[in-house]
């Protein structure tokens, strides 16, 4: 995990932000898409999973986020 930390702290951008996320997610409810799932951690509420899937019979078009760690900047 550690390795994985310092990862995402060298190359920021390509990570989306959680607002990112929930307007990616926001954006396939609105659409209607297939699967727009959201997972939240019931002490703090911030998502530790998002799952967007616009076309169930589609192939490799479905996006899974798995939230593990959450700071501020």
């Amino acid at each position: 995990m550690a390795r994985n930390r310092g990862w995402v702290l060298r190359t920021p951008d390509t990570i989306p932000t959680l607002a990112q996320l929930v307007t990616e997610l926001n954006e396939a409810r609105r659409t209607r898409a297939g699967v727009a799932d959201l997972e939240t951690d019931p002490a703090p509420g911030h998502p530790t999973r998002i799952t967007i899937d616009p076309e169930p019979n589609a192939v490799d078009d479905e996006s899974c986020y798995a939230i593990s760690l959450v700071t501020t900047s």
